[in-house]
């Protein structure tokens, strides 16, 4: 049981203080890892939005410059100057010549793809002329981008759905000025929103991340599942409150936050011209994934270690314990022989002593009869 107890001891001893180091090392090793991965990753998350937010500006900068461009060409001036000094019907021929034109330019800048139509719009409100006659007639007066633009300011307009082809487009307009600088009319192309669409499916971050885009009030208008589109509003989702404050109200950074269950981080930045916020979102799980491959290996050198350290002082201890208990064993012995001549020597004692005491008696009678 002793010897049970000191090789206990010794394997205790000299496996806590090989283990503990390698424990409190492998600890800090994981932590500064995952701390040194965030901060990569919120520093790739804020420039990769950044970026994102500046490229869909800088397009729609270019689609406002290329509709001031249509505005101020002479047919577009012609047919809608017409239109609004003859009415439509006297200014056919006019707003014949611009059908022409904006086909001919849809085509020619191979823009099937990205513009659902271009068209030319009365005072009033009515389609004088577009790059598909599917829209000649309708009324767009009820249309924020199209009052805008009648107010003299090209602009890019708020995502709507197409009255025509029922699908999401982005509205760039300009006021169309007469040759007295009277505004007759507005030009506007309508973007198709797949614009976006091909934008954030080119920016990919780890294996699931992706990115999408909402407006100034937070309604999805760009996402890898369409059924999003104009569907989702990211302030009414549980746990994306406080990241979606931030994006409408126009900031840029990297929170982290906590949706369906799952750990998440994303960056967020603006789009000056629009007010519109672009995400690039990513499960915490994905991005330390090269942490926890840090702490997997740790954990199992730290087991290897722990087995080795556990044989080398289990055969160190028995090493140690064995010549130590015989040690103890001889002294136990040695102690035992000392204790039995010392009973036989307290016996022999007390055998003399029993015997002094019979002679003292015997010497006291013989005094008495003396």
């Amino acid at each position: 049981m002793k010897k049970f107890r000191l090789v206990t001891k010794l394997i205790l001893v000299g496996t806590v203080t090989m283990a503990l180091p390698l424990i409190i090392i492998g600890s800090i090793a994981v932590h500064n890892s995952s701390k040194a991965l965030q901060a990569l990753e919120y520093e790739q998350l804020a420039g990769t939005t950044k970026a994102l937010g500046d490229g869909i500006d800088n397009v729609l900068k270019g689609e406002i410059k290329l509709v001031k461009d249509l505005s101020v060409g002479n047919a577009t001036i012609a047919a809608a100057t017409a239109v609004a000094e003859k009415g439509a019907e006297g200014a056919s021929e006019e707003t014949d010549s611009l059908n022409q034109e904006l086909a001919r330019f849809k085509d020619t800048k191979g823009l099937g793809e990205d513009y659902q139509v271009i068209i030319a719009v009365g005072a009033d409100g009515k389609i004088i002329a577009a790059s598909s006659k599917n829209y000649i007639g309708v009324s767009i007066a009820d249309r924020q981008y199209f009052k805008d633009a009648l107010s003299g300011r090209a602009h890019i307009g708020q995502v709507g759905v197409n009255k025509v082809s029922g699908k999401p487009f982005v509205p760039v307009a300009a006021p169309i000025y007469s040759a007295d600088s009277r505004i007759v009319g507005v030009i506007s192309n309508t973007l198709d929103i797949g614009f976006l669409d091909d934008l954030i499916d080119k920016t990919k971050i780890g294996t699931t991340g992706y990115a999408f885009v909402t407006n100034k009030a937070g309604v999805v208008i760009a996402h890898p599942n369409k059924k999003h589109i104009l569907s989702l509003d990211m302030t009414k989702l549980a746990g994306m409150e406080a990241i979606s404050a931030k994006m409408t109200s126009g900031q840029a950074g990297v929170s982290g936050y906590r949706f369906d269950g799952i750990d998440k981080s994303s960056g967020y930045a603006p789009v000056p011209l629009t007010g519109w916020s672009v995400a690039l979102t990513l499960p915490d799980e994905e991005f330390l994934a090269s942490a926890h491959a840090v702490r997997n290996i740790v954990l199992i050198v730290g087991i290897i270690f722990f087995i080795a350290a556990f044989v080398l002082y289990l055969f160190f201890a028995r090493s140690i314990s064995v010549p130590v208990t015989k040690i103890v064993e001889n002294l136990n012995g040695g102690s035992n022989q000392v204790a039995a001549a010392a009973t036989q020597i307290s016996a022999s004692s007390q055998s003399l002593a029993e015997g002094a005491a019979e002679q003292a008696s015997g010497i006291e009678e013989t005094s008495s009869s003396l």
